[in-house]
């Protein structure tokens, strides 16, 4: 969404977040301790321990402000026609494993044989190109693929079609120059 790091949403109903054990203790979401017993405070600050992250809050604030006042289906519009850019771009190349939708997705995830991909990421991190790379916390589906992981490019409303083309640019570069070695 756009908000800083560290920051959520926990949405749910009353009566079902009544029935939530905190899991950790601290600051105003307790109502009164004694050696006896805990008494914790009334939704939501019974589900808040320590101290709030208040500049995430804010962050995420402006997020939710900037998001509202948009048009989030041409956004989505946007963002999938950037990847599907470049997987069209890339997808022609050959020798590029391409493990994302050719539409309908703001991202594209990709392998390329006999090249490591934290070599790919190392490469296009030197280049000013911020990519993922890694198992994206999906272990057994890389098991599946059979890869240690993939590379990730992600797109949103603020990237350009520039940017789209850079990143195919370097990471053809990459290729080129990993390949050698």
């Amino acid at each position: 969404m756009y908000g800083p790091t560290g920051i959520g949403v926990l949405y749910g109903k009353n009566h079902a977040l009544e029935v939530l054990m905190p899991y950790q203790t601290g600051g105003e979401m307790v109502r009164h301790v004694s050696h006896q017993a805990t008494e914790f405070n009334v939704l939501p600050y019974r589900l808040e321990a320590g101290t709030p992250h208040i500049e995430g809050v804010i962050g995420l604030a402006a997020a939710c402000d900037f998001l509202n006042t948009q048009d989030r289906l041409a956004l989505l519009a946007w963002e999938q026609s950037l990847a599907a850019h470049v997987y069209s771009r890339l997808h022609k190349e050959g020798g590029i494993e391409m493990y994302s939708p050719e539409k309908g997705t703001t991202l594209v995830s990709l392998s390329v044989p006999n090249v490591h991909i934290l070599d790919l990421n190392a490469y296009l991190d030197s280049q000013g190109v911020a990519v993922r790379a890694g198992s994206h916390c999906a272990h057994p589906l890389m098991a599946q693929l059979g890869v240690a992981g993939t590379l990730r490019a992600s797109f949103a409303c603020y990237n350009t079609m520039e940017e789209a083309n850079r990143f195919c640019d370097v990471l053809l570069e990459a290729i080129d120059l990993l390949n050698d070695e």
